[in-house]
């Protein structure tokens, strides 16, 4: 076992200083770069925060803390309410960073006599997993998961004084929890197993005034988030009340899913094997010294957690319920990275071999060259997430509706993004946005029939045969512009009255001939166009480019069913255009002919 640190009391203030130094750069630098890289609009995945910080709408039970902090940023006078908004998680990013660094330099400190070496490997480590494509992605966004991770790490932070027997520190470790709980649930359960781990590695138990202390922190913030349940339903925007029933989880997606990575996947893809080696090397060092085995125990289990719960295939216009507990096994990884590297340089200090000593000096500075790696790839990844196409989609969509419309909307994702330009953003407040797959809770069904009672039959008939009939979407089409997403349960005859155009269907009164269809066709493909424009590669902006082929493929679904020739040659040129190995076109491609009609079967 290496003993601790012993330092000559003449180095101390220099190590000291540079201690502080390197502390103030592990929360500068990410911050910095996160202030910069903040993008001043949304893209898709960032609508359910808007709508919740920025338009005060209460969705599902988290995001609180987000909320009340975006509220105090929209105070400043600087820049764009979606750049202060995203300002938000850019400071939460940064004080990971720094509690990432002071956690890791405390372990390095007691690990190894290697003091000068240890603020420079905590920095290393802290600017690596903060300045990764994880950290960046959740950093530069509105409501980001890095608000949650910073009060983690603050309550591990806490850890240490809270076994000691720290009465403050039992208090506001409780705060910290139940901040956590309403920040992110998955957060909170980040922060009981790391602690749970501690503990248990510890002789002895909290005592019972701890325990009270920390109850009494947990209370003090629950009670809050109580009143302002009780308070919310008087607020202004009451009756855009969607339940806190609805969580991230309960998303749906129009077509579009991505890969969720666990930290591990995440961790190879951003620094590559040789860091997770040497990661994996310094976690099992840790677990094996008595001295850090207390400080290693809850990274682990951090860690542990992300994998029990597994990646799957999750709509890429909705942001992960989880992302909080990724951040944290990242960082958890670059803690252990950071062990792993002294230990290494350590043994090769120690061996009396040829060229050991320059051997360590190397693999020091190959840990400093993976953070360059890491922001890189960081930065190359933001560059491809620019929402300009979503931005435009946005205007173009909005702006294709007719004065006083009224929209039927299939995905919540497209729902989210109406309400947060019109909540966040005050655009097109005469639109009447009608989510029908949450038409079940009251408060939204009182809403919209305050806003349009010509929306009884709809409700009706939603509420008895789970979706809308010929007679209540006719009888709305006669009071507003009607628009629809396209539901294949719908009763083939609602296809007659179908109009499809760029961005929407249009819903009309009477049926429709296949002549009035391509007429309406036409209108807003110049917008649409200039949508395609703005994607560029097709790695740009996966969820627009999601978003749009959802909208080319309903097309090309409503034709095939109406049997309409030409105006399906017209879609299946878009969709080969956007997308030329969609399966959509392998499965209704064989119906053209070489001269480009189809040949369909009447329905």
């Amino acid at each position: 076992m290496a003993a601790r640190a012993v330092v000559p009391s003449q180095d101390e203030p220099q190590l000291s200083a540079l201690r502080t130094w390197f502390g103030h750069s592990a929360l500068v630098v990410p911050l910095l770069v996160a202030l910069l890289a903040a993008s001043p609009s949304s893209d898709f995945r960032d609508d359910i925060a808007a709508v919740r910080s920025l338009g005060l709408i209460p969705i599902g039970s988290e995001g609180w803390v987000s909320t009340a902090l975006t509220q105090l940023a929209a105070l400043l006078p600087i820049g764009g309410r979606w750049l202060r908004a995203a300002w938000v998680a850019g400071i939460a990013l940064g004080l990971c960073s720094r509690l990432l660094y002071a956690a890791t330099l405390r372990a390095l400190e007691r690990g190894a006599t290697m003091p000068r070496l240890a603020p420079a490997l905590a920095l290393a480590a802290a600017l690596m997993a903060t300045l990764s494509e994880s950290f960046r992605r959740e950093g530069t966004v509105p409501g980001g998961s890095t608000i949650a991770a910073a009060l983690v790490l603050g309550g591990l932070w806490l850890l240490p004084r809270f076994a000691a027997g720290d009465r403050r520190s039992s208090f506001v470790w409780g705060l910290l929890l139940a901040l956590c709980a309403a920040e992110s649930h998955a957060a909170a359960l980040s922060l009981a197993v790391a602690s749970g781990a501690a503990w248990a590695l510890r002789p002895r138990l909290p005592t019972s005034n701890q325990i009270l202390l920390a109850a009494a922190g947990f209370a003090a913030v629950a009670l809050l988030v109580v009143l302002g349940v009780l308070v919310r339903p008087q607020a202004p925007g009451a009756l855009h009340d969607l339940g806190l029933g609805l969580g991230l989880s309960s998303l749906t997606a129009v077509d579009a899913s991505a890969e969720r990575v666990t930290a591990f996947a995440a961790w190879l893809r951003d620094v590559g094997p040789l860091s997770f080696a040497l990661a994996a090397g310094g976690m099992a060092a840790g677990l094996l010294s008595a001295r850090l085995r207390p400080l290693v125990a809850p990274w682990l289990a951090m860690v542990v957690a992300d994998l029990c719960f597994p990646a799957h295939r999750a709509s890429m216009l909705a942001p992960d319920p989880f992302a909080a507990m990724r951040l944290l096994a990242v960082g958890g990884l670059a803690f252990a990275g950071a062990l792993g590297v002294q230990q290494a340089a350590l043994a090769l200090e120690r061996a009396r071999l040829p060229f050991s000593r320059p051997a360590a000096v190397m693999l020091v500075a190959f840990n400093f060259t993976l953070v360059l790696a890491s922001s890189e790839s960081a930065a190359a990844y933001a560059e491809r997430q620019s929402p300009l196409a979503a931005e435009a989609w946005t205007d173009e969509a909005l702006a294709s509706l007719a004065p006083n419309s009224l929209v039927i909307v299939r995905s919540e994702a497209i729902t989210y993004r109406l309400l947060a330009a019109q909540l966040a953003r005050g655009e097109r407040s005469d639109v009447v946005v009608v989510p029908i797959t949450l038409l079940e809770r009251v408060g939204l069904r009182r809403r919209l029939l305050a806003l349009e009672p010509a929306l009884a039959p709809l409700l009706r008939e939603t509420a008895l045969s789970g979706r809308p009939g010929e007679f209540a979407l006719s009888a709305l089409a006669d009071v507003r512009p009607l628009y629809v997403e396209v539901d294949p349960t719908w009763d083939p005859r609602l296809l007659d009255h179908l109009a499809p155009r760029a961005f929407w269907v249009r819903y009309t009164a009477h049926p429709l001939g296949n002549s009035d269809r391509r007429a309406a066709l036409d209108k807003g493909q110049d917008g649409f166009a200039r949508v395609m424009a703005k994607l560029g590669p097709s790695e740009r902006e996966p969820a627009t480019r999601a978003v749009l082929l959802s909208h080319l493929r309903e097309r090309a679904w409503l034709f095939d069913r109406l049997a309409d020739k030409e105006s399906l040659a017209r879609v299946l040129e878009g969709l080969k255009t956007l997308a030329p190995s969609d399966p959509l076109l392998q499965e209704i491609g064989p119906k053209l002919d070489p001269s480009g009609q189809t040949r369909l079967s009447s329905r």
